[in-house]
């Protein structure tokens, strides 16, 4: 059973709806001023532009590991950790690290574009795995 009523239906729908939306009409608007904001301080000193990207990098995957390590409480039955999704998100890292030198050692420069959607579709794939190996 699940405790979602129309009402959390209904606000669910709109947080995404404001919150996803925005950003695809700020984006085309504003891309030049934050693309030369960004130039300006590259010219500066290199090494910002690297920690902001870095600082955004870790407060996004911040966001997540929450989820990660929170207890499951399902509806009926004791809460627990889920191994499952502890081996995803370290399956997950590995794949992106793997693809990263391979990219890097072997010259597949195109493989550094895909490395993070490849990692997520192969982390999917896997999550079923080990569900399927009577993991939860």
């Amino acid at each position: 059973m699940s405790d979602a009523t129309i009402e959390v239906g209904v606000t669910a729908l709109w947080v995404m709806t404001l919150g996803c939306i925005p950003p695809l009409l700020l984006v085309p608007f504003f891309y030049k001023r934050i693309a030369a904001r960004f130039e300006q301080i590259k010219a500066k000193n290199a090494a910002w532009k690297d920690i902001l990207m870095d600082a955004l990098f870790l407060g996004m995957i911040a966001a997540f590991v929450g989820l990660v390590v929170a207890k499951v409480e399902p509806a009926e039955g004791e809460p627990y950790f889920s191994i499952v999704s502890l081996l995803v998100f370290f399956s997950s890292a590995l794949l992106v690290t793997i693809f990263g030198l391979i990219s890097k050692q072997k010259g597949f420069k195109w493989l550094k574009d895909y490395a993070l959607p490849l990692a997520m579709i192969l982390s999917m794939a896997l999550a079923v795995v080990y569900t399927g190996w009577g993991l939860r």
